[in-house]
C-alpha cells in the first residue's frame, strides 16, 4: 500500500502534535516510510507544500522536505494522467466548475487523480472532513470526491496504524 499525504497532513504535523522539537523520531519515521516507498506527495502536491510551509512560523518543514535526500524519497515518481483529473473535478467535484471554484478546489484533484491511477494500491491521507456529497461542488472536500470517483482516503492516524508508527519504531526494523 502506498499512502499519498496531502500537504495538510504535514503542515499540520509540524505545526501542532508532531512539532521537530518535540516528536523527531515521527519526522525518521516518516523519512524512513517515504524511503521504502509506503509514503508517497505527487509534485502538484509538494509544490503545494513548499508554497504553504516557508512563512517564518514553519520552515523546519520547508528545510525537512527540501533536504534532498527527503525530497528524493518522497516524490512519487510517476505522471499524472491529466484524463484522470479532469474525471475527479467533473464526478468528483462536478461539471462546469467556474476559475474560482477550481481555485478553491487548488490541487486536490492531481491528489485523487494520483490515487485512482492505481486504486487498489494507493490511499489519500488527509485531514479533511466530509462535508456531504450535497455540498456546493467547491465545498466538497477530498473524502467526498474520493468516495465520488472511488478512490479511498483515510486519516494520518489511520496510516499510523497501519504503518505501525510508535516513538520507538526503529527497534522493531
Amino acid at each position: 500500500m502506498i499512502y499519498l499525504v496531502d500537504a495538510n497532513v504535514l503542515i499540520s504535523a509540524a505545526r501542532t502534535y508532531y512539532r521537530f522539537e518535540w516528536v523527531p523520531e515521527f519526522w525518521a519515521w516518516l523519512a524512513h516510510h517515504c524511503a521504502s516507498g509506503a509514503v508517497k506527495m505527487p509534485i502538484e502536491i509538494f509544490e503545494e507544500l513548499k508554497a504553504g510551509t516557508n512563512d517564518g512560523e514553519n520552515d523546519a518543514l520547508y528545510d525537512w522536505v527540501n533536504t534532498p535526500e527527503n525530497k528524493k524519497n518522497i516524490l512519487l515518481p510517476s505522471a499524472v494522467d491529466i484524463d484522470l483529473v479532469q474525471h475527479v473535478l467533473d464526478v468528483g467535484y462536478g461539471p462546469n466548475l467556474t476559475d474560482v471554484d477550481t481555485q478553491k478546489i487548488a490541487r486536490d484533484p492531481f491528489l485523487i487523480a494520483h490515487a485512482l491511477s492505481a486504486a487498489d494500491l494507493r490511499r489519500v491521507v488527509t485531514l479533511e472532513g466530509k462535508a456531504g456529497s450535497e455540498s456546493a461542488p467547491h465545498k466538497r472536500t477530498i473524502p467526498d470526491a474520493c468516495d465520488r470517483v472511488g478512490a479511498i482516503s483515510c486519516t494520518p492516524f489511520d496510516m499510523l496504524v497501519a504503518l505501525n508508527f510508535s516513538t520507538n519504531w526503529k527497534k522493531k526494523f
